[in-house]
């Protein structure tokens, strides 16, 4: 059985909009007739209904088509140059059937006698030399038309391509966090590709109608009725395709919902190979896949089902077309109205034609489905960015440090995490915050580095709000080593200068060093060159956190946050790198968030927060002295335990 059954209403979205337009029918009528109006009143309402919902798909699918246009600035000139040169191209073919048309009357005027043998080489060679210069001119029109039209349609994927890479990449955290990479990357390789293609279609369908143009205005000259007959074939070519495309876009539409999620589904595999291998889950993993898999193929065979359609309607309807012509025009002949040699070259010109109206047939369906691609593709245009830099956002640099919460209130997927929150951090302070899993500690993080903006108060960065400035020239001014450590599948390297690319190899080696990398770094055959393979997958935990630590120490920023920064090393390795910490936040303002107490005894200041608000603070020792929530804390650790959450 089919994954999506065109019988079954509930298995598409196409077939569910169609169940709501019948069961909206039924509530119509059953209303109607408790009012007295007639089935057919309802009737005619239910089409009106009917009718606005298609016009809006129509309305949808020209928006695309008219932004798909815009990409077209730039380029006309090439556009244009294209199209001439494919028109040049069409009409010098039809030079071919003149060409063949005229010997064959030359010949039978020979072998009748009404042809001189000297005239008869002469009016030859004349349609060589035309034949060859029309072969010279098409092949040299052709050659330069392909390179133009290849120069547009790389040109209009990759404007495409780097507009919503760049669209995709400036949303805010949320969006980040909602969509599967996988399925991002399928629209966006999707969507690109369909834009180049339907450049391509577009070029084809030109070519169609120019052909198809000649081909009537040539056998008119010669026979009105074949004339016809061509034009009424291509007329039910038309028809019959826009009618099976439009019936496949929609099969097409979930066929890229299905494609989609497969693409997710793997990339989330991929990316958490160890978990699966961990708790041996490989063949469940492989069943789930198959399914996934089953569901393509079945989508896929839909849309399939409506190609081998079309392709046999277009042999019946090209069968057809192809009788009536050479019925017709053999007749003119044994009329005397036409010659043999007219009758050839209406044919050839016929089958010359079949060609370019097939193409031109076939790309309606393939403009179909690059609209639909480019739907989806295009649906990102409607994101609104809940952090966006204000018109006139100002350059910040950060030169004293100084961080400001003044009475925050934030909440999160209904979740209230911060109500009237202050803090105040001076420059240089080294402050900790500790407090129990979702106490607000990592949200508090995001919202300094506007990850988020709050609903009420202020964040302040040298007495700036943070929300006047703009937010990537803020972030940049500030470094962090967050709890998970962020790694790329590029050199050790690399990832450290990722914070500051134009660091010297001095300063770099400096870094590893501080960071207690170093002798992890000498062990290696490539040295700091080694890859870390994708998200650090080479790499221990612990000395991906150290190369996170490197790479903060190299950047070198006035403000430094530490998320958890000693949480997969080992007592040994975070005694190593203390002094390299040390070094790295003195004269800096920083945050540290920690459960690790022993990471965070020497701050100016410890703040305990719970349920959004500062709990206690103070320095290690006057918060030992107040035996509150930290003195709990510190006890259960010193005994060896380390708890998630702080005692109540």
């Amino acid at each position: 059985m089919l994954g999506f059954d065109p019988s079954d209403p509930g298995s598409n979205p196409g077939g569910a909009i169609r169940t709501f337009q019948v069961l909206l029918v039924i509530c119509i009528s059953f209303r109607n007739h408790k009012n007295g109006e007639t089935q057919s009143e309802s009737l005619v309402l239910a089409m009106v209904i009917n009718l606005k919902m298609e016009k809006k798909e129509i309305q949808k699918e020209k928006s695309t088509f008219m932004k798909f246009l815009s990409y077209f600035k730039g380029s006309y000139a090439i556009v244009f140059g294209a199209l001439i040169l494919l028109a040049l191209v069409e009409v010098l073919m039809i030079v071919d059937n003149i060409v063949i048309k005229e010997m064959v009357d030359l010949g039978e005027g020979f072998v009748s006698g009404s042809v001189l043998l000297a005239n008869a080489q002469g009016i030859f060679l004349t349609l060589m030399i035309i034949f060859a210069i029309a072969i010279l001119v098409r092949s040299t029109s052709r050659y330069f038309h392909v390179h133009l039209e290849n120069i547009f349609k790389v040109r209009i994927e990759q404007k495409v391509k780097e507009k919503y890479f760049n669209k995709i990449i400036g949303q805010d955290y949320n969006f980040h966090t909602d969509n599967q990479s996988g399925v991002l990357i399928s629209k966006l390789s999707r969507g690109s590709s369909a834009a180049s293609a339907l450049a391509g279609a577009l070029s084809q369908v030109y070519r169609g109608t120019i052909s198809l143009i000649l081909v009537f205005v040539t056998i008119a000259y010669f026979s009105l009725i074949p004339a016809l007959i061509t034009i009424f074939t291509a007329v039910i070519l038309f028809f019959f395709s826009h009618y099976t495309f439009k019936f496949q876009k929609e099969k097409k539409l979930i066929q890229n919902e299905v494609e989609d999620s497969e693409k997710g589904y793997v990339s989330n595999i991929v990316t958490n190979f160890e978990a699966i291998k961990f708790f041996g889950r490989e063949n469940r993993i492989k069943s789930s896949f198959g399914k996934r898999a089953k569901n393509s193929h079945d989508s896929q065979l839909v849309v399939e089902h409506y190609l081998r359609r079309f392709n046999w309607g277009v042999s019946g309807i090209l069968g057809i077309g192809t009788f009536l012509l050479l019925y017709f025009s053999f007749t003119d002949f044994l009329a005397g109205n036409i010659t043999i040699g007219a009758v050839v070259f209406i044919f050839t010109t016929f089958g010359r034609m079949i060609q370019p109206v097939i193409t031109l047939t076939s790309q309606m369906g393939q403009i179909n489905r690059n609209i639909a691609d480019l739907e989806s593709l295009f649906e990102y245009d409607n994101l609104v960015n809940s952090v966006q830099d204000k018109p006139g956002a100002k350059d910040v640099s950060i030169t004293r440090g100084e961080i400001n919460f003044e009475n925050i209130s934030f909440t999160y997927d209904s979740k209230k995490i911060f109500d009237d929150f202050s803090l105040n951090v001076k420059p240089g302070e080294k402050v900790a915050i500790v407090g129990e899993s979702g106490s607000g500690k990592t949200s508090l993080v995001r919202l300094l580095f506007r990850l988020y903006d709050v609903q009420k108060g202020a964040i302040t960065v040298d007495g700036v709000d943070i929300r006047d400035v703009k937010q990537e020239l803020f972030r940049s001014q500030m470094s962090i080593v967050p709890q998970d450590s962020i790694l790329f599948n590029d050199t050790l390297s690399n990832n450290i200068k990722f914070s500051r690319p134009n660091a010297s190899n001095e300063q770099l080696l400096s870094a590893i060093k501080k960071s207690a990398l170093d002798s992890f770094v000498n062990g290696l055959d490539k040295k700091e060159q080694t890859l870390v393979g994708e998200r650090g997958v080479k790499l221990s935990g612990g000395e991906r956190q150290r190369v996170s630590i490197a790479r903060a120490m190299l950047a070198q920023k006035k403000i430094v946050i530490l998320d958890e920064p000693t949480s997969s090393l080992d007592s040994k390795t975070e005694k190593q790198i203390q002094v390299g910490m040390d070094n790295l936040l003195r004269g800096k303002t920083s945050i540290i968030i920690a459960h690790r107490l022993s990471t965070i005894m020497n701050s100016d200041r410890i703040v305990v927060i719970g349920n959004g608000k500062i709990v206690e603070e103070g320095t290690h020792k006057e918060l030992l002295k107040k035996k509150g929530h930290y003195f709990s804390l510190w006890q259960l650790q010193k005994g060896g335990v380390i708890p998630e959450q702080i005692p109540e």
